[in-house]
């Protein structure tokens, strides 16, 4: 009986997982957003402990979070580091800076990103990048439907009198940053 309590509490080791169990593989073949919040923490720290997989420990985090990650955000690297074997300060610091980053990214504002109006804005937008330097560099500014700047990109460097483009580049990074609209600079 005893035996059988063991084997229900031991958690399978991630070696024993499936392909479509283990959270990096299912991240790279079906993205992040089929992932569990405890699969993307455990992509974070990356190993548990002897006896528990990463998953199993992330789960019990959560779990003892209440599901909440501003639960778990509240914590201390010293809680976790005491409260969970398995997770000392570079776990617990991953794991706490990575909501650090969340709580910033949602407190910018995107409406505050620039919207070009015209060619004084465009240069107002990129000027800083380019002025001084000692060689000739080509960059695309991207922008949204309307028309606000999403990314500058350089596409090339080049010497002190010119610097060769390549199209295919250029549509390149603004397909891949779904651009509605570049200006070339």
């Amino acid at each position: 009986m005893e035996e059988n309590k063991q084997q229900a509490v031991y958690s399978r080791a991630m070696k024993d997982l499936s392909a479509d169990e283990m959270p990096r593989e299912k991240a790279l073949k079906h993205g992040f957003e089929v992932l569990t919040v405890p699969e993307l923490m455990a992509i974070l720290i990356g190993s548990g402990s002897r006896g528990e997989n990463v998953v199993d420990l992330c789960k019990r985090i959560l779990g003892d979070c209440d599901g909440r990650l501003s639960t778990l955000a509240r914590h201390s690297v010293a809680d976790l580091v005491n409260h969970y074997r398995g997770v000392g300060d570079a776990k617990a610091l991953i794991i706490l800076a990575a909501l650090e980053l969340s709580r910033r990214y949602h407190s910018e504002n995107f409406d505050e990103l620039p919207q070009i109006t015209g060619s004084k804005a465009a240069y107002d937008c990129i000027c800083r990048k380019l002025s001084d330097l000692p060689h000739e560099e080509f960059w695309i500014i991207t922008l949204n439907r309307a028309k606000r700047v999403t990314g500058k990109y350089r596409i090339s460097q080049g010497g002190t009198a010119a610097t060769v483009v390549d199209v295919k580049m250029v549509m390149k990074k603004a397909i891949e940053q779904l651009a509605d609209g570049i200006i070339a600079v």
